[in-house]
């Protein structure tokens, strides 16, 4: 059951829609990568996506983060338009977001790495003490306490992944839009990881992952979109996709289809 408040902001049984896709459309020279994808999200919700690699899905978080600009269809965060926005207000509106391939300053101690990021975003620090003391406390909540004064460009794969979290936590983003954190992890980086996870979904925040671990998937996932070549074929709960025909034909294999 929907309902509209007098501002125009949906609500969802009383959760507020916090993210819509409406028909985006995104190609690169002649080749469609995205084709006329919808979609929502409520605040406090944990949307996964999945799908093969080159399937659209960073192109959806980049048109959503404002690195890239939809060719057609709209994206509307808090009840805004935010199509065509910048990084920069996209953030500051409260979208904040990771990479597949982490780019920490490496050349900055992690505590500066995070307090750059609370410098930005929404309510941005206004003394460089304020940013390193929440800096220090997003450090510790990751599990980087010890770590506040190496360099991020010698820290672990797993360190790195943990401090590109607390940098995007640190800009106060009422959305959090995770791409691969597991991604070359091993077994036991990813229950570590994935504990660091569920801890953020915990504190109520709304998330958007693009994750090819399914055991992650079907862990935090509150409901999943399936993308395959740049159109959505399933969305619903994670664990109707595992058993969805044209997911496994186009994704999973035929071992998760009975």
């Amino acid at each position: 059951m929907c309902a509209t408040n007098e501002s125009g902001i949906s609500f969802v049984w009383g959760i507020m829609r916090l993210l819509e896709g409406e028909g985006l459309f995104k190609s690169f020279g002649g080749l469609q990568v995205i084709q006329g994808i919808s979609f929502s999200l409520d605040e406090r919700e944990t949307l996964g996506i999945i799908g093969p690699n080159g399937s659209g899905k960073t192109t959806l978080f980049n048109l959503i983060s404002g690195y890239l600009k939809p060719d057609s269809g709209n994206i509307i965060f808090s009840g805004k338009n935010i199509t065509g926005k910048g990084p920069s207000d996209i953030c500051k509106a409260g979208i904040a977001r990771t990479f597949q391939i982490v780019r920490p300053f490496v050349q900055l101690t992690a505590l500066d790495n995070v307090a750059a990021g609370r410098s930005y975003g929404r309510e941005p620090a206004k003394t460089l003490k304020e940013a390193q003391e929440e800096a220090s406390e997003l450090l510790r909540m990751v599990g980087l306490g010890n770590k506040e004064h190496i360099y991020a460009g010698d820290l672990t794969l797993l360190e790195r992944k943990k401090l590109e979290i607390a940098r995007a936590l640190a800009t106060r983003p009422k959305l959090l839009l995770l791409d691969e954190v597991f991604a070359g992890l091993n077994p036991v980086e990813v229950d570590e990881a994935l504990r660091l996870i569920s801890k953020i979904k915990s504190m109520g925040i709304t998330m958007m992952v693009v994750e090819h671990v399914i055991k992650v998937i079907l862990n935090i996932s509150d409901r999943v979109v399936v993308i395959s070549s740049g159109s959505k074929i399933f969305e619903g709960p994670p664990e109707d996709a595992i058993e969805d025909k044209k997911v496994c034909e186009a994704y999973l294999g035929e071992k998760y289809y009975a």
